[in-house]
């Protein structure tokens, strides 16, 4: 399965703490959340194309000949497909009035390989022919060497993004938290993920306990180094 919808939580101030765990202490941060997590639908593709271009914009700049343009067409027509490689289904994403602010995406590895169109078919289906041509070839010149196979048994997470205006509350916790518990109820015992060396997002994968198992440079091209980070998870509890 994928990410479990969740409902939209109460205030905080009308519950109580949960005890100390980390499946409790999780949802509490939730619970403190601005908005509501919700699954990823076809029409949020634009905010949704938005965030995760702003995880990696130099890549995607490159991708684009110079532009984030082209690929923030790719990523909404990719989005909205089923077997898109940045499909809604695979997704999560914070609303706060409608609007949405943050979004994860994440499924097991060996599964998720195979259920995505890795070849872009449903974005050349709607961007021009050209441009689209253009996208692809520089994506494939890179794309198999900083986003390598992740491990068969592992959970990737394929983005975690956060509106600029809303970094530094808790919300990358959160949705990494809820990424955690559905690896975790699924057998999954470590989570695997890509992300350019040079963004504050290291930082808070460090903190969060991922370890970088390779890192990937591509100086020919003036790529930004990318490093591939792991972090093991406890089983679930079987009480």
């Amino acid at each position: 399965m994928s990410l479990d919808p969740l409902a939209p939580q109460s205030p905080a101030s009308d519950r109580p703490a949960p005890a100390d765990s980390s499946q409790s202490q999780s949802v509490w941060h939730r619970r403190l959340l601005p908005g509501s997590i919700t699954p990823g639908h076809p029409e949020h593709a634009q905010a949704a194309a938005q965030l995760i271009v702003s995880t990696d914009e130099h890549l995607f700049k490159f991708c684009g000949g110079g532009t984030l343009d082209p690929w923030l067409e790719l990523a909404q027509a990719e989005w909205r497909a089923i077997d898109g490689i940045y499909s809604h289904r695979f997704a999560k994403v914070l609303e706060i009035d409608g609007a949405v602010k943050a979004l994860v995406l994440a499924f097991p590895s060996q599964a998720g390989a195979a259920a995505l169109d890795w070849r872009m078919t449903n974005s050349r289906q709607a961007m021009a022919a050209q441009q689209w041509q253009e996208v692809f070839d520089r994506f494939s010149q890179i794309g198999p060497i900083l986003f390598a196979p992740a491990p068969q048994h592992s959970y990737y997470i394929q983005n975690i993004a956060v509106a600029p205006e809303l970094k530094g509350q808790g919300i990358g916790r959160a949705l990494l938290d809820l990424v955690v518990e559905c690896a975790r109820s699924e057998g999954f015992n470590s989570l695997t993920l890509d992300v350019d060396a040079t963004t504050p997002a290291v930082s808070f994968y460090q903190k969060m306990g991922f370890i970088t198992t390779q890192t990937v440079e591509l100086p020919p091209l003036g790529m930004n180094p990318h490093l591939r980070m792991a972090m093991s998870i406890a089983p679930a509890i079987v009480r």
